[in-house]
């Protein structure tokens, strides 16, 4: 099984557009073998960001709430202090995947 890790802009991206590419990946990635992570603050950032997403996507909170926990729910979040600040850890562009 792969692992990859989601980052703020996959997820912000994923969130504004969930039909595009990156979010129908995340949603269907244990379907692909593929475990993904992102750092627990990555959850507090699209929240800091809520009123952003929000005013471009057009959600009410009920839609934003959603399709949020869809895509969390993809995503095993571990804590920060746990993430190595150096690490042999691939680098994998979308168009790899």
């Amino acid at each position: 099984m792969d692992i990859y890790i989601v980052d703020t802009n996959l997820l912000y991206s994923s969130i504004l557009k969930p039909n595009n590419r990156i979010a129908k990946f995340i949603l269907e990635a244990s379907g692909y073998g593929v475990r993904l992570y992102a750092p627990k603050y990555l959850e507090a950032e699209i929240i800091r960001y809520k009123a952003s997403i929000q005013s471009v996507s057009g959600y009410n909170d009920d839609e934003f709430e959603v399709v949020k926990n869809q895509l969390f729910a993809a995503i095993t979040f571990i804590d920060d202090a746990v993430i190595p600040t150096k690490s042999g850890l691939k680098h994998c562009e979308l168009s790899e995947i």
